[in-house]
């Protein structure tokens, strides 16, 4: 299925509302981005930001194995987006490059 088909699919669940579409494949973006990362301490996980203001340098010593807790810090910001903006995931640690 293309990229194009599964935000039409988004916006048909979201019963039109491309903002909540969007917010939905974004969070389905980082969820994935998020989980599917190596993780041995938990830091990795933990330093994902969400930002559209642009990519965030920061980086913490937090550490999440699960990725959980980096997942409802990421929606949370997510909720605050619209729709036709750019939205960074970025994570500044050095070995993520």
């Amino acid at each position: 299925m293309s990229f194009t088909a599964d935000l039409g699919k988004f916006a048909a669940r979201a019963k039109g509302n491309i903002d909540t579409a969007t917010r939905q494949a974004t969070v389905l973006l980082a969820k994935g981005v998020i989980l599917k990362s190596p993780f041995d301490t938990g830091r990795f996980r933990a330093n994902w930001q969400f930002s559209a203001a642009g990519i965030q340098r920061a980086t913490s010593m937090a550490v999440d194995p699960d990725g959980q807790v980096t997942l409802h810090r990421l929606v949370a910001d997510i909720k605050q987006t619209r729709a036709g903006g750019v939205t960074y995931l970025s994570n500044s640690l050095p070995y993520a490059v």
